[in-house]
């Protein structure tokens, strides 16, 4: 399960990481998110220390093989939810589930 993030201040997706055997991720993410699941149809982003920085659209694409014999593959991206880390609010963390 790979995890993106898109806000406005910069274009496109940005890859924050993924979850395979075990979370694998990016250097600038790795003390602000964990990745749990069972990656491939149930994974939780949660993000640390909320700052208005973290205001964004958050994806999520999963993957997994139909058919072993030959070895098809189905993916999708899910729109898993949108942040609003305000200033006045005093949260510690937000966590965002994705399911497919």
């Amino acid at each position: 399960m790979l995890w993106y993030k898109q806000s406005q201040d910069m274009p496109g997706l940005k890859f924050m990481g993924y979850l395979y055997t075990n979370e694998n991720i990016e250097s600038e993410f790795t003390s602000k998110i964990k990745l749990e699941g069972d990656a491939s149809r149930n994974g939780s982003l949660t993000i640390n220390n909320l700052t208005p920085q973290d205001s964004a659209v958050y994806f999520c694409a999963a993957w997994y093989t139909v058919d072993d014999e030959t070895l098809i593959q189905k993916s999708s991206l899910s729109l898993c939810c949108m942040t609003s880390a305000l200033p006045h609010l005093q949260m510690a963390q937000g966590l965002i589930c994705c399911q497919h």
